[in-house]
């Protein structure tokens, strides 16, 4: 529904930040969002909300439709500031959101007229009228234009009786008269007014009395009248006009007849013979005007005598039982009945405001029970009765808005427990009831202020659905590392692992303020090992620690010194299986195997410690590590270790000059060889490669002939080659590619564009591609190559605003993930699969995914990991699946016969429900065992066996065919996705027969 803005007071707390993060994200919401192709699953994802700061919906009266409860809530934030009508029929699943507006405005009053919920709103044209809905989503629509003046009918007085709702409202020409609607607009009519025959002055009082509309009104001269009316012109007639006593207070209807409290208590049946007063109180005493309440046959209300006491009294509709129940030592309101039983907030010296009770006797008139003790006492905001029960919520010493339930006795009165509440309390608000039960919102300190419902009649509660989701804290994550199916990062919490779900995401080891803090970097991985770093403050002593990411696995290897060490741990790199690392600030060089006995020191490269002799680039080439250093002899060299002292020996020294500013630098292993860039001052700064040896440490290519350099950079490891970006003084800076044989190191691509040289940058391999960035003249765009001339090209053509840049490309198997941005954030992500029509703006795609300042991106097997902001959640960590399931191998080959073949499957995530898949082939022959499996999400990353057989199909040579996988999920995101898994049948090994001679 499209509705006017009306303003609405915000709350304090998050304007600020969600000010600041409105302004920081203008360039995300700038852009028109427009659908993709993209499967919902594809969708990023909150990993889990680390640093939650809840907020609250503020929900609203409710009304019951068949059994279901309809409910308007506030939905508070940048991306949503607007009031929704959401139903509940008292599950978390069927709590749905039926209508959101389009700016801030209000579903209420709401009433419920047969089968169809009526709410007051704005409409754009036609102004305040009335709404219907049926109570499915999206089905609200305007009645119409009932009232066609400038003040939009100032509709007041709603009341439901029998098969029309009726209500007050005002237009030029009648003033105020009663109206009535059966939810049409024809059906939508005005029952009083001059020209109707019944001239009154603002009908008021409206009261249904068993399907019988009751009301007041004044005529031109000011007498009062009891009106009635049955929905038509004709059936709207005075039922009474008093005399001198006149009607003075609060009406009820109770078994079938109106009572009007006052001075005079009236009755009325309807006509002008029932209609009469059953109880006069005399001068000196007061009126019923201090509380009144109906009950199942009986109105109680409470009166003051003449000395200022407060009385109980009852009625039902005669003298004879108009009655005084009972004298009250205070009285303080909150009236409301169960069945016949009232329940009220009573006051005495003793006890103060305590929940009291009456049966309609004196001995029944009592306080339930002593719920605070002295005199604080209990202030409830509202008493809701539910079944046979009434429910408030209190204030203890220890805890605010705590949910009781009372059935009227003192054993029967409990506090109703709301599981997770927040550490000050549940701070329960009592709503309506549902049934027996109570639908009350409470805060449990993950969701902030949102709806529950009571089960077993009060004996315990659920929470239904986070409404408002905003959190505008921020955990600020970073330093992530994908190790073995775990992903690790640290907050200023601590160390977290995750599996990139809710559930699999927790603290593994936590920060102790002013004593041990988990440093937030990123350290080492090694077989299978997360290494890290903890200050211990107490003793000013830094320690290595290692984890396999269970809390048996995190443990103590061994001191690195002091606290305030600047470089204690510095280029770690896994070299067959063992971490390597350069210590004491980069002049030893240290490995581990894991286990505190397994940490040790290896070698230095020089007797004098100073700066100059710093280890750097430690570079795994098989078991063999590879680093640069300085021994003070040659000057800054390549050197190599086997892992022993004896082992760690400089491979060569290249730069004759001993110029400390250009040591070899870029160590990259690819193919059999380590690269390099190095400078002999003959040739220039040039790639080089190295088998270890001296004598195998050569020049690849002197890529710019002479002394002058190439200026490589960017050597990355793809295939077996290396590829790098240089410039051959011909051609400008480009992709050029080595296998380190002579001869081997060739241009990829000579890419002449009118913006200029690409100057390729970013290099990152994919599964088929390598990706990187270069410019031409439409700027600096994603490419790819296969290492081919003609499969390398731009990949599309980005358009995006001054001073921003593409940046930050990861690689998830063959697709490319990448960010826009400035310098010091990435404003939007952009997906690739390597074509121009498969780049895709996430941003776009998902624009329920308002997030900016993206960080961190790091490839998991089919999954994106990195930190955003969100402008809901806060910043925080995120996943993004690229891919739904893993196969090994990648391609399957079998023979035809009856022997099975198989390949391990599994999924790339922890689903949010149980998934069922089914294989089947696109070939008849084959067959697929198990035909389906049901993997849980607690064992989402167990590899399962699958077996796959061909039969013969009787022709020569062999075939191709594909496994497709389906998945059936509760998780809707990913029910219906089909992954495939390519087979090719009918190779065989054909053996020739040795024959001796």
């Amino acid at each position: 529904m499209n509705n006017q803005i009306v303003p609405r007071v915000r709350r304090g707390r998050l304007l600020a930040v969600l000010a600041a993060m409105l302004i920081v994200s203008i360039t995300v919401l700038a852009t028109g969002a427009r659908q993709s192709d993209l499967p919902p699953w594809q969708e990023p994802r909150l990993i889990k909300n680390i640093l939650s700061q809840t907020e609250d919906s503020a929900i609203y009266p409710a009304a019951e439709l068949n059994g279901q409860l309809f409910f308007a809530a506030h939905h508070q934030g940048v991306l949503r500031d607007v009031s929704e009508l959401w139903r509940s029929d008292g599950t978390p699943g069927g709590t749905i959101l039926l209508e959101q507006t389009s700016a801030e405005t209000s579903f209420v009053p709401m009433f419920v007229l047969g089968d169809k919920l009526l709410f007051l709103a704005p409409h754009p044209e036609y102004g305040l009228e009335l709404w219907i809905s049926d109570g499915t989503p999206g089905n609200a629509h305007v009645m119409g234009d009932a009232f066609p003046t400038s003040s939009d009918g100032m509709v007041a007085d709603h009341t439901v009786s029998g098969e029309y709702l009726y209500f007050t409202a005002y237009d030029d020409v009648n003033l105020r008269q009663l109206w009535r609607t059966d939810g049409t607009l024809a059906g939508t009519i005005r029952l009083t007014g001059a020209d109707l025959g019944l001239d009154l002055l603002a009908p008021s009082g409206l009261i249904d009395v068993d399907g019988t509309l009751f009301f007041l009104g004044l005529t031109p001269d000011y007498k009062l009248l009891l009106l009635k009316s049955d929905g038509t012109v004709d059936g709207t007639v005075v039922v009474k006009q008093p005399d001198g006593s006149g009607f003075g207070g609060a009406m009820h209807a109770a078994n079938g007849l109106l009572t009007v409290l006052g001075r005079n208590i009236w009755r009325s049946d309807g006509t002008a013979n029932g209609t009469y007063v059953i109880h006069t109180f005399s001068d000196d005493w007061g009126i019923p005007e201090f509380g009144s309440v109906t009950a199942e046959t009986k109105v109680y209300f409470v009166v003051m005598d003449n000395n200022s006491d407060y009385e109980l009294w009852q009625t039902m509709g005669t003298a004879a039982t108009t009655t005084k129940v009972a004298d009250l030592p205070g009285f303080q309101g909150h009236m409301t009945t169960a069945g016949d039983r009232l329940f009220f907030i009573g006051v005495d010296q003793e006890h103060s405001n305590e929940l009291w009770t009456s049966d309609g006797t004196p001995a029944g008139t009592k306080m339930v029970k002593d719920l605070r003790p002295g005199n604080d006492g209990i202030y409830p905001d509202r008493l809701i009765a539910a079944g046979d029960q009434v429910f408030f919520a209190v204030d203890s010493d220890t805890q605010y808005g705590e949910l009781w339930r009372s059935d009227g006795t003192a054993a029967g009165t409990v506090q109703v427990p709301v599981p997770g509440a927040s550490v000050d309390g549940p701070m329960a608000s009592p709503l309506a009831p549902l049934g027996d039960e109570l639908f009350f919102q409470a805060d449990d300190d993950s969701h902030g202020h949102e709806p529950w419902l009571t089960t077993g009649g009060g004996t315990s509660a659920i929470f239904l659905k986070d409404i408002n989701i905003i959190d505008a804290l921020d955990s600020l994550p970073g330093g992530f590392n994908y190790v073995n199916d775990t992903l690790f990062f640290f907050t200023s919490a601590g160390l977290w692992l995750s599996d990139g779900s809710p559930a699999g995401t927790s603290l593994l080891v936590e920060n102790v303020t002013q004593h041990r803090t988990v440093r937030g970097y990123p350290t080492g991985i090694s077989a299978n090992k997360f290494y890290f770093l903890i200050d211990d403050h107490s003793t000013n002593t830094l320690e290595l620690w290692r984890t396999d990411g269970t809390t048996a696995g995190t443990i103590h290897l061994r001191d690195l010194g002091e606290t305030s060490r600047a470089y204690p741990f510095h280029s770690p790199a896994d070299v067959n299986g063992l971490l390597y690392f350069a210590s004491k600030e980069r002049q030893e060089l240290w490995r581990s195997d894991g286990t505190p006995g397994g940490t040790v020191f290896v070698a230095s490269p020089s007797p004098i410690p100073d700066y100059a002799t710093r280890i750097d680039e430690i570079t795994a080439l098989g078991s063999t590590v590879f680093f640069v250093a300085n021994d003070h002899t040659p000057g800054p060299a390549l050197w190599r270790s086997d892992g022993t002292a004896a082992g760690t020996v400089m491979v060569k020294d290249i730069d004759p000059t001993n110029d400390i500013n250009t040591p070899p630098s870029q160590l990259t292993a690819a193919g059999g060889f380590l690269y390099f860039v190095a400078d002999d001052r003959v040739h220039g700064a040039e790639v080089w490669r190295s088998d270890g040896t001296t004598a195998g440490t050569l020049l690849t290519h002197d890529v710019r002939p002479g002394i002058d350099s190439s200026e490589p950079a960017e050597l990355t490891a793809f295939r077996g080659k290396v590829y790098f970006a240089a410039d051959d003084g011909t051609h400008g800076r480009e992709l050029w590619r080595s296998d380190g044989s002579a001869g081997g190191t060739v241009m990829v691509k000579d890419t002449p564009t009118a913006g200029g040289p690409l100057s390729p940058s970013e290099l990152t391999p994919g599964d088929d591609w390598l990706f990187y960035l270069a410019a031409d003249e439409t700027g600096l765009q994603p490419w790819k190559t296969d290492g081919t001339a003609a499969g390398t090209g731009r990949i599309t053509a980005l358009t995006y605003q001054d001073f921003f840049y593409p940046q930050s490309l990861v690689a998830v198997g063959n697709v490319l993930l990448f960010g826009v941005g400035n310098n010091s954030s990435i404003d939007t992500l952009y997906q690739s699969d390597g074509t121009a029509a498969g780049t895709v703006n996430l941003n776009e795609a998902f624009p329920d995914f308002a997030a900016y300042n993206f960080n961190g991106l790091t490839a998991g097997p089919g999954q994106l990991f990195f930190s955003a902001t969100h402008l809901l959640h806060g910043n925080e960590p995120f996943m993004k699946l690229v891919s739904l399931t893993r196969q090994t191998p990648d391609l399957l080959y079998l023979g035809e016969g009856d022997t099975f073949s198989y390949y391990r499957f599994r999924l790339t995530f922890r689903p949010a429900a149980p998934v069922t898949v089914a294989f089947t082939s696109d070939d008849p022959t084959v067959e697929i065992v198990p035909a389906s499996v049901t993997i849980q999400p607690a064992n989402w990353d167990t590899p399962l066996a699958i077996g796959v057989r061909a039969a013969d199909d009787g022709l020569p040579g062999t075939r191709t065919a594909t496994i497709s996988q389906t998945l059936d999920s509760a998780d809707s995101t990913i029910d219906g996705a089909v992954t495939t898994m390519p087979i090719n049948i009918g190779w065989r090994f054909v053996f020739a027969p040795v024959v001796r001679r």
